[in-house]
């Protein structure tokens, strides 16, 4: 079946999903519609700290983490990488407890992608495992 469009169901309602998406990110930015055509703006301390990073520059102490700490990554992740979260897990020398978990098949989105159950599997057991060690 198609829409009036040409489209079948299955791409129309991908194109639905994605203006609706795009609907509701312009939402978050009450001056969106001042701009023609409409935009998002977005903070970018993000970027730099993303350079201070690219560069070797430490942001902060994993020693002065004081609570328990799941760190999460991808298997297929290009941002962080193994030796990165290696040294953070070496670095969290005050985390009461602390796991580390790779997720297969995954990027450093997954919580957009087909593994994003398993991430919140790993969360969700995480904050039970912790909640009845602190008992």
């Amino acid at each position: 079946m198609h829409d009036r469009h040409g489209y079948s169901r299955r791409a129309s309602r991908r194109r639905a999903c994605a203006l609706l998406g795009c609907q509701a990110a312009l939402a978050t930015d009450p001056t969106s519609g001042a701009r023609n055509p409409p935009a998002l703006r977005a903070p970018n301390g993000v970027l730099e700290d993303s350079f201070y990073q690219a560069t070797g520059r430490r942001m902060w102490n994993a020693a002065n983490i004081y609570v328990p700490t799941l760190l999460i990554a991808g298997e297929d992740d290009t941002w962080s990488f193994p030796h990165d979260r290696e040294g953070l897990m070496r670095d969290l020398t005050n985390a009461p407890f602390k796991r580390h978990v790779t997720i297969p098949h995954a990027t450093h989105f997954v919580l957009f992608e087909k593994q994003r159950t398993k991430f919140f599997e790993e969360i969700e057991s995480f904050l039970k495992g912790t909640q009845s060690a602190s008992r």
